[in-house]
């Protein structure tokens, strides 16, 4: 199989089980990643809960980066800012990638993006769609961690 550009997205904070799995499959799928991270401005402006207690941006940033080249420290990483435009999250991937990556809660982006490129007369991104990571606690959340103040290694079962 050709490895492909595969882009993903998210806030990444108190990267967790759910975040790891996602970017273990795009290391191993891809030969270059197009990672969105939301600035702290997005989070400033969003309606995330608890959203005092998100990480800043390049301390995000740079554990995404350190877990992305654990797995291959060969691949070609590039960071996008994501942010809000217009009252709309603004993630256009760059056009020469083949992929994106979500999980079940930003599917829906991901068709958005390819309709927006559809009007641009670019080739529709192959999705590839990742199944929920679940705990003992149910979905795998930065949101619930950072409400019960807890880490992510405090809630790996």
């Amino acid at each position: 199989m050709n490895k492909l550009k595969i882009a993903l997205g998210g806030t990444f904070d108190r990267l967790h089980v759910g975040h790891k799995v996602l970017l273990t499959i795009a290391a191993r799928l891809g030969k270059k990643l197009y990672i969105a991270v939301t600035t702290d401005a997005y989070i400033t402006s969003s309606k995330k809960q608890a959203k005092e207690k998100i990480e800043p941006y390049n301390f995000r940033v740079k554990r995404v980066l350190d877990y992305v080249h654990s797995i291959d420290p060969t691949i070609e990483v590039v960071i996008l800012p994501l942010e809000y435009k217009d009252h709309d999250l603004e993630f256009t991937p760059p056009l020469d990638a083949d992929a994106i990556l979500v999980s079940e809660e930003t599917y829906k982006q991901a068709l958005r993006i390819n309709e927006r490129r559809k009007l641009l007369h670019k080739p529709p991104l192959d999705i590839i769609l990742i199944p929920t990571v679940l705990t003992k606690h149910g979905r795998i959340s930065s949101t619930y961690l950072r409400l019960k103040n807890q880490t992510a290694e405090d809630n790996t079962n």
